[in-house]
């Protein structure tokens, strides 16, 4: 009886992911689940402009819930003070760590240069923004 094996990603809707240890005894295959982990989240650095015309800079995994809880005064401090008008820009990251980095080396900018460094970003359209 031959014993062959092989590695495969199984991916669930729930958001895990799970290696799957294909074996083959004889003729008939047989599975076993080796460990489930958490699939890696895409973060999003954005960039909100607010109604009097500052910014802010923040990260999320959800972009349309992010600017939704700033609009009704649960995101940041901030946004309570300067309620947003529209989403400028984002840029993805695959993890929270990235997302960060690049939020704190965005916070140190001045509004000119995040401006600049937004226009780059590769999500400029169908970001939220408030209805008139």
């Amino acid at each position: 009886m031959a014993l062959n094996s092989k590695l495969a990603p199984l991916p669930y809707a729930s958001g895990l992911v799970s290696q799957i240890l294909l074996q083959r005894i004889g003729s008939r295959p047989a599975i076993a689940l080796l460990e489930a982990k958490p699939m890696a989240e895409i973060w999003y650095l954005y960039l909100i402009e607010c109604k009097n015309g500052r910014l802010y800079t923040g990260i999320t995994t959800d972009l349309a819930a992010r600017f939704g809880k700033h609009l009704r005064g649960k995101g940041a401090m901030f946004t309570r003070l300067n309620p947003p008008l529209h989403m400028i820009a984002a840029k993805p990251f695959d993890g929270r760590a990235d997302a960060s980095k690049a939020e704190h080396q965005v916070k140190c900018l001045t509004a000119i240069q995040k401006r600049q460094v937004a226009a780059g970003w590769p999500l400029q359209d169908g970001l939220p923004f408030v209805e008139a």
